[in-house]
């Protein structure tokens, strides 16, 4: 039960790990194999499943269950790639640095916006067609430095597990999977409000 949910956590790590590896904009694309094993293996993401609640009508209550499950096992699956990542590096690597950097946080407000623009962009990579098509979506929100707040668990995880991690973090964490939801809500909310309001005017 919610092996999904673990093993999407493990490839958007898995993402992570692999955009630590490369340069810059190799990396940004390198990214993207989490998204894409997501959806080609049926896993369950938090952006993922967020706006298909809005088009499958999920009454609030019964959606935030859901979306807070979905989370909570996602970064179950952070923590567990960020144990063996740290099997695999040192904790002074270059690598390992790099984490840590990204999870640093400035303003939690600058975290919020970044994070509801995420979730517009990889609801979108999510209802995309075909790969190159999620690819370029998950490109422009790592470009562009907005959050994924399953991706930055695993910076998270790593900050914590070296005893980098601040309270902060942790605020910021929790924010971006607000932003994050909130950002996947938008595009289907738009296209439902429309219809609706069409349909009453043509009462």
């Amino acid at each position: 039960m919610y092996l999904l949910e673990i093993l999407a956590g493990v490839v958007i790590a898995l993402g992570c790990v692999a955009s630590l590896c490369a340069p810059n904009y190799v990396g940004s694309i390198l990214f993207a194999i989490g998204l894409l094993m997501v959806k080609r293996f049926g896993l369950r993401l938090l952006t993922g499943k967020a706006g298909f609640m809005i088009e499958e009508n999920v009454k609030v209550p019964k959606a935030a269950i859901k979306l807070g499950k979905i989370f909570a096992f996602n970064i179950v699956g952070t923590f567990i790639a960020a144990l063996m990542v740290l099997l695999m590096w040192q904790t002074d690597s270059p690598e390992i640095a790099l984490a840590v950097e990204r999870a640093q946080v400035g303003s939690l407000l600058s975290m919020f916006v970044r994070s509801i623009f995420c979730g517009v962009l990889v609801y979108a990579g999510v209802k995309a067609e075909t790969a190159l098509e999620t690819i370029i979506y998950v490109f422009a929100f790592l470009v562009a430095r907005f959050t994924h707040s399953i991706a930055y668990s695993f910076y998270f995880w790593i900050c914590v597990l070296t005893a980098q991690a601040t309270t902060q973090m942790l605020f910021a964490l929790l924010i971006a999977a607000v932003g994050n939801v909130l950002g996947c809500f938008l595009i289907p909310a738009a296209i439902r409000g429309v219809k609706l309001l069409s349909s009453f005017r043509s009462c």
